[in-house]
């Protein structure tokens, strides 16, 4: 099935190829092993939507199904519609990405913020994770099911003036903290709440209507899956409570609305949706790793994306995403334009949410050569 702006349909979904049924067996199989209540996948072409599929429950206690439109955390797949917020500034001639990120922030002590540092920390420190912060305000070790607790922007200040000052630089070492402050940036230059900006320039102009950053809204209520954890992913867990953090990982959404993300970022560069406001220019930077920095991890890191290259697939965009009681993973090839959706309601299991991904991706790419 194939969407743009329509929703699924039953009958779209009762399509059937060796792929579909393929990729069917593939989650119900991690459904029976138990990998998590639910599981909603897609794949996305530059048409929109051609294949999905949700299994099991929204809910157990209440024995709720989940269906395509079910909607689950994303975590830190919030900090890739951060980084575009990020560049469509850029693109305005707003925010030139070398500024030391502390001029952009609120007069005062602004610890290794300050923008008279040498060398200082830039705006591309904070959207390459190399800025040196850590990985966390050191309150979110004590807060048990909800970590960030309505961490409030005064917070945030009296964290930034009392950080130590930065030892190591020119690594990636992930930061919520440093998305957390991109955020509040994009706050400050735009004039508006994070959440209006993410609204107005990406979440309104590509009908992402079931995507927010409260589960409680009206958009939320009626399809927000419940998140568990523990060791059998079935302890029964609240929503986290990002409060000024929220751009690193406060967003919510589901297959129909990513997908329209996806696809928007597929077709970019080739014929774009004139609803989005990122350019190609900005797209092929937030896709390329950044230069000269060193990394521990197995991928390289990008504006906002992560960029692995697979021996199989080439290369591949993605971020994974990892809250309370859920986990997710998008990725998109953008050599062969596919793209993949995976969102689960257990928290944890984002590693395998990427393995499940990647295996979605072969599948397609496989029935493409097999014709």
């Amino acid at each position: 099935m194939k969407i743009k702006g329509n929703p699924l349909t039953p009958e779209s979904q009762q399509q059937s190829s060796p792929a579909n049924e393929k990729a069917d067996e593939l989650l119900h199989s991690e459904l029976d092993r138990r990998l998590a209540p639910s599981i909603s996948a897609g794949i996305v072409d530059v048409e929109g939507l051609k294949w999905a599929q949700t299994v099991g429950l929204a809910d157990v206690e209440e024995h709720r199904p989940a269906n395509p439109a079910s909607i689950y955390a994303i975590g830190s797949v919030t900090k890739v519609f951060t980084a575009t917020l990020l560049m469509i500034l850029n693109q305005e001639g707003r925010i030139d990405l070398n500024t030391p990120a502390g001029s952009f922030l609120r007069s005062g002590s602004l610890g290794p913020l300050d923008p008279s540092a040498t060398p200082p920390i830039s705006v591309l420190d904070l959207a390459t994770h190399t800025s040196g912060l850590p990985r966390d305000p050191p309150c979110a070790s004590d807060a048990g099911d909800d970590p960030y607790h309505g961490f409030s922007e005064a917070d945030l200040y009296r964290v930034i003036r009392e950080l130590p000052p930065v030892v190591e630089r020119g690594i990636v070492q992930y930061s919520n903290l440093g998305f957390g402050i991109l955020g509040h940036i994009v706050e400050r230059v735009r004039g508006i709440p994070w959440e209006q900006a993410l609204s107005r320039f990406i979440l309104e102009p590509l009908a992402m209507h079931s995507t927010s950053l409260d589960s409680s809204s009206p958009v939320l209520a009626t399809e927000c899956t419940t998140g568990y954890a523990g060791e059998t992913g079935q302890r029964r867990v609240p929503p986290w409570n990002f409060g000024a953090l929220a751009a690193c990982g406060a967003l919510w959404s589901n297959l129909e609305d990513m997908a329209r993300f996806l696809r928007a970022n597929l077709v970019v560069c080739n014929r774009p949706d004139p609803a989005f406001a990122l350019s190609c220019a900005s797209a092929r930077r937030m896709w390329s790793p950044r230069p000269h920095v060193r990394s521990q991890e197995r991928w390289k890191q990008g504006i906002g994306w992560l960029v692995t290259n697979d021996l199989e697939l080439g290369t591949r965009l993605w971020h994974n995403g990892g809250v309370g009681g859920h986990s997710s993973y998008v990725g998109f090839l953008p050599n062969q334009a596919i793209a993949v959706i995976v969102l689960l309601n257990r928290a944890e299991v984002y590693g395998r949410a990427e393995e499940l991904g990647v295996e979605l991706l072969n599948i397609w790419l496989k029935s493409g050569s097999d014709k």
